[in-house]
C-alpha cells in the first residue's frame, strides 16, 4: 500500500499545474505534464485498491492531459501557416471551447478523485470499529470529501463561466475574466491544501 506517496504525486502535480514558468513564449513546464504526474499518483493509490471512482478519475485525467497536450501543440504552430490562415472568429472560437473542455475535465476528475479518496479514508479506518452496529453511526469525517467536491465544483464552474464571459465579452466586461480567473486560482489552491490532507491520513507510507 502506497498511498501517501501517490497522493504526494498528486498534490505536487496539483502545484506544478498552477506554476507557469516562461522563458519568452516558450512555456518550460507544459500543463500536460503536470497532470500527468497527477496521473500517475492516482494510479499509485490504485495499486492496492480497484476504487471505482478513482478508476474514472485517471481515465479522466488521461484525457485532461490529451487535451491539454493538443492545447500546447497548437500554441507552438500558433504563429505557424496554419493557424494564422483560420479565421479570427473561428480561432477564437476553437480556443473557448478547448477552454471549456480544459475545465470540465478538471472539475469531472477532481470530483471523482475525492469521491474515491472518501471511501479510500473509510476503508481504512472500519477496522477502528470493532462493535457490532453500524459503522456509518460512529465514522465521522474529519473532513467531508464529497462536500469539498461539490464546493470545488461550484466554485470552479462559476470561475470558468465568469472567464469565459469576460473572454467574449473582453471590451465591456474584461473585468469578469479576471474575477473568474482568481476563483478558480483559489479553487485549485484549496484543491492542492485538501490533498495535503488526505496524505497525512497515511503517515504509515512516509
Amino acid at each position: 500500500m502506497q498511498r501517501n506517496r501517490g497522493y504526494r504525486f498528486v498534490f505536487w502535480g496539483l502545484v506544478l499545474s498552477i506554476l507557469h514558468i516562461n522563458i519568452g513564449e516558450m512555456e518550460i513546464l507544459p500543463n500536460f505534464i503536470a497532470v500527468l504526474i497527477i496521473a500517475k499518483g492516482i494510479s499509485i493509490v490504485l495499486e492496492d485498491n480497484g476504487n471505482k471512482y478513482l478508476l474514472r478519475a485517471r481515465m479522466l485525467c488521461r484525457i485532461y492531459a490529451g487535451v491539454q497536450g493538443a492545447a500546447f501543440v497548437m500554441e507552438m504552430v500558433k504563429e505557424g501557416l496554419l493557424l494564422n490562415n483560420i479565421d479570427a472568429v473561428l480561432n477564437e472560437t476553437l480556443t473557448l471551447l478547448l477552454f471549456a473542455s480544459n475545465s470540465i475535465l478538471n472539475i469531472a476528475f477532481l470530483f471523482y478523485l475525492f469521491m474515491g479518496s472518501e471511501l479510500l479514508l473509510f476503508e481504512s479506518r472500519r477496522d477502528c470499529f470493532t462493535l457490532g452496529r453500524e459503522i456509518d453511526e460512529y465514522f465521522t469525517p474529519e473532513r467531508n470529501l464529497r462536500k469539498v467536491a461539490t464546493k470545488f465544483a461550484v466554485l470552479y464552474t462559476i470561475g470558468t463561466v465568469l472567464m469565459m464571459g469576460g473572454l467574449v465579452f473582453r471590451n465591456d466586461f474584461g473585468i469578469l475574466a479576471v474575477i473568474g480567473a482568481i476563483a478558480a486560482f483559489a479553487g485549485t489552491v484549496w484543491v492542492a491544501s485538501n490533498i495535503a490532507y488526505i496524505r497525512r491520513q497515511y503517515p504509515e507510507y512516509r
